[in-house]
């Protein structure tokens, strides 16, 4: 793993580098016998620009480190121009921590091996660290110049290098510290700052490429190492040990989850609160308690050996082999090569339709790991760049990737759309047009007008609407005039919660997206230049599932009407299609907020959609209705403590409360039935067990998965009404949903049930409620969350959060993560 963090001034590097020194300044030298840890060893200058003052290799002494983190040479002389020189020295950025781990299969295997495989993995680490720094320092070093630092040029690195072997919870922690310093020789001999914008765009990559590294090594050792996530681990280790020795990462873990913070910053901020002066303990009471840890565990040296661990592998791979051949599923072993350049682009498009370079680097090291030295990572990533697979693309400065399949979809896509909108064969007749709008005289111009558009002779249309501006009500005209000119009209949305609300809102019978593909392929529906296809939410719709709809449609002459809100949020999957679609095409637009009852309200909402939160916060807090407590636990309880004043026991549908994370609405759902039942209202006598949570009649509750038998969709709402047994042993539940809709199910049948007083913003989306309560994170830090989570309620809204998170969220809530489509570039190769 890396990480980095800023050190903000000399002094502070200073207060750093005393964490390596002894009491009296000197550098700490590892004692002879001292082969369990690596605290004691010194530092060492690496990087060109350390040989260029005489430093590499030698080890690194305070007089030498404080001198160059202001900016001189190791003999005072300042090597920095006139104008830095005027900064305060202990003012100046000194420089960058970044923290290369091994992972902690790896740090067990080091502490607890025999002398001769201790000494081995630290010889790979440090390699690995070399290999790591010395690619930094060739792609990410660069040194400003010119009035306001604005010209780059390349420059040559300085750095000390600390290798460490505990974590600050004693565990075994196999990393290197590398301070890379804020100063760099350029090719004139001058020196200058760091522009440090390029080491933390290559964070990702440069981590995966030590993690490659280090696998190519131990490798090389006669360790096997396995896929762990974005990781590897030494494959045979007993798990159980990585979990004992990873104190320190649930410390900050627990910290995180409690602040309900996770943020590459919020987890610097954990570290930093729970951080405590590392113990200095002597060398046998460390290994003793160590091998104490692992021998509770029933595991010894003789166990970590490079041999015991691949046998450990083989027999864990057979027990895997045999459980899925009991199960009647295929097994297949780990990979033992790369993927192809096609396999391995389809990879990088699942989650977005471009990436850069940095990020496409770090995925073909994050594959490399044990599979391939990093030379040999290299050269793949070079011929992956240079294959017919990858389209290289261009927006002025900016350089994105994509798989040649993701370019033709989205560029054919793009196309169609254009080729269907010139179509004029869907024209509704003005009688049925004028028949549908006389049937709703509340509907506005603005609505009056979509109609007009969706209903017109296009083969395609779009149509923009912002949250509660009354899209299925005017979408329920547009219906009537379909039918009364004898077409057939069909839902469809990313959900089936979703297509629940466009069916009971505008009357078109729907289905999710992923339904109708599979009525289509089974022959079940077959479509004709008579049919409409109606598809809501279609702003979360990715770029492949869009494509196939619109083929089908097509193929078969049938028009689509894609209707959807671009700023709220986005596909999990790859690509923006709807947005491309409408670049291309032009939409009807829904502006007029209805669903907020005041126009303070309605302008909160504005200000939330254009991307100024700021300003929306003001609003609320201004009104009251914003709330900061102390920690996680206390706005969590506030929050429950304001939904149970605001709600209406008799409209249990009409007050919601919202979280970004499950774990926070979990929180929310515990402490809402605590009350609840302190109260009488949740019959706890009767209370059942489904899937290890506990139900009582006068829950609320929230289905999980789309079960026509049922009669429920993910994300239906309900009330609880009772349970028994009077149908023989079967338990039999019966809910109310919050349409009126009367739910009867058993357990044993259908278990995907949660409770319902609190949801995450994507369940959320599509609801409206009289009052809404939203505890926020640094998730809302995304404007398409925050735009969700506060435009949910007719009345109020109010917003609550832990002092940790606070001010992440008010600072950065206005940032727009639109995902980008290939469209949005041009073509350079």
């Amino acid at each position: 793993m890396l990480s980095i963090s800023s050190a903000k001034s000399a002094a502070a590097s200073i207060d750093y580098f005393s964490d390596h020194l002894n009491p009296d300044g000197a550098p700490i030298r590892r004692q002879a016998e001292d082969y369990y840890s690596a605290e004691g060893d010194p530092g060492t200058w690496v990087g060109s620009g350390a040989a260029a003052l005489g430093l590499a290799g030698s080890e690194v002494t305070s007089e030498a480190f404080a001198a160059i983190a202001a900016g001189a040479a190791p003999d005072g002389t300042s090597l920095i121009g006139s104008h830095q020189r005027k900064t305060d020295p202990a003012k100046r950025r000194a420089g960058w921590d970044c923290t290369f781990s091994a992972p902690k299969s790896v740090s067990v295997a080091w502490a607890l091996g025999g002398e001769e495989q201790r000494a081995a993995i630290q010889r790979a680490h440090d390699r690995a660290v070399e290999a790591a720094l010395k690619k930094l320092e060739a792609e990410a070093i660069f040194t400003r110049r010119g009035k306001g630092g604005a010209e780059l040029e390349p420059g040559r690195m300085v750095a000390a290098v600390f290798r460490h072997g505990t974590s600050r919870s004693q565990d075994p922690q196999l990393h290197s510290h590398a301070f890379i310093h804020n100063l760099a020789q350029r090719a004139d001999d001058s020196w200058g700052g760091i522009q440090s914008r390029e080491i933390f765009a290559r964070k990702m990559a440069l981590g995966a490429y030590y993690r490659a590294a280090l696998a190519h090594e131990l490798r090389a050792l006669g360790f096997e190492v396995e896929r762990d996530g974005r990781s590897f681990r030494l494959a045979g280790m007993d798990q159980r040990l990585e979990r004992r020795f990873s104190k320190r990462r649930s410390e900050i873990e627990q910290t995180l989850a409690e602040a309900g913070a996770r943020s590459a910053k919020a987890s610097e901020v954990a570290a930093l609160r729970t951080r405590q002066r590392k113990e200095r303990l002597d060398r046998a009471e460390l290994a003793a308690r160590w091998e104490q840890e692992a021998a509770e565990l029933g595991v010894t040296r003789a166990d970590l050996t490079p041999a015991a661990l691949r046998r450990a592998a083989e027999r864990e791979r057979e027990a895997e082999r045999l459980a899925a051949e009991v199960r009647g599923e295929e097994w297949a072993p780990p990979p033992a090569e790369m993927p192809t350049f096609a396999g391995l682009m389809r990879e990088a498009t699942e989650r977005a339709s471009t990436i850069t370079e940095h990020q496409l680097a770090a995925l073909v090291y994050e594959r490399a790991q044990g599979l391939l030295s990093p030379e040999e990572a290299e050269d793949y990533l070079a011929d992956l760049i240079e294959s017919e697979h990858v389209v290289r693309l261009r927006s002025g400065d900016r350089v994105a990737y994509t798989s040649r399949e993701m370019w033709e979809l989205e560029s054919g896509l793009a196309d169609m759309a254009e080729r269907r909108a010139q179509e004029s064969r869907h024209q509704v007749s003005d009688a049925a047009l004028a028949a549908a709008l006389a049937a709703r005289p509340t509907l506005s111009e603005e609505q009056a007008a979509m109609v007009r558009h969706v209903t017109a002779g296009a083969g395609i249309a779009a149509v923009n609407g912002k949250a509660g501006t009354g899209k299925s009500f005017a979408l329920g005209a547009a219906r009537e005039a379909w039918e009364l000119d004898g077409r057939r009209v069909i839902g469809a949305a990313p959900s089936g919660k979703a297509a629940d609300e466009l069916q009971a809102g505008a009357g078109i019978e729907s289905s999710t997206i992923h339904r109708l593909l599979l009525r289509l392929d089974r022959g079940e529906v077959s479509l004709d230049e008579r049919h409409v296809i109606v598809i809501d939410e279609a702003g979360m719709v990715e770029s492949r599932l869009l494509d196939r709809v619109l083929r089908a449609a097509d193929e078969a002459g049938a028009k689509v009407v894609l209707v959807g809100d671009t700023r709220q949020l986005q596909p999990i999957g790859a690509g923006g299609a709807f947005r491309l679609i409408q670049q291309r095409i032009g939409y009807a637009e829904l502006g007029e907020i209805r669903r907020q009852r005041d126009e303070w309200a309605r302008d909160v909402v504005r200000d939330v959609e254009r991307g100024a939160g700021k300003k929306a916060m003001a609003e609320l807090s201004r009104r009251g209705l914003v709330h900061v407590e102390p920690d996680r636990d206390a706005a969590a309880a506030k929050l429950v403590q304001r939904w149970l004043a605001g709600r209406d026991p008799a409209q249990p549908g009409e007050a919601l409360m919202i979280a970004a994370r499950r774990a926070d609405v979990r929180r929310l759902n515990d402490l809402a039935r605590q009350h609840l039942a302190s109260t009488g209202e949740l019959d706890l006598a009767r209370a059942v067990s489904i899937e290890g949570s506990h139900f009582a009649p006068g829950d609320r509750i929230i289905f999980g998965r789309n079960d026509s038998r049922v009669g429920v969709r993910n994300g239906t709402l309900a009330t609880l009404v009772s349970v028994d047994r009077s149908s023989g042993d079967r338990l039999i539940l019966r809910a109310r949903a919050d349409d009126g809709q009367e739910i009867e199910w058993c357990p044993d049948d259908y278990g995907d049930v949660a409770h319902g007083y609190a949801v995450t913003a994507h369940k959320s989306q599509g609801m409206t409620v009289d009052r809404a309560y939203v505890l926020v994170d640094e998730s809302m830090s995304d404007l398409h969350w925050s735009y969700v989570a506060l435009s949910r309620s007719r009345e109020s809204t109010e917003v609550f959060a832990d002092a940790m998170s606070w001010p992440a969220v008010k600072n950065t809530m206005e940032l727009e993560r639109l995902k980008t489509t290939t469209q949005d570039f041009e073509l350079e190769r």
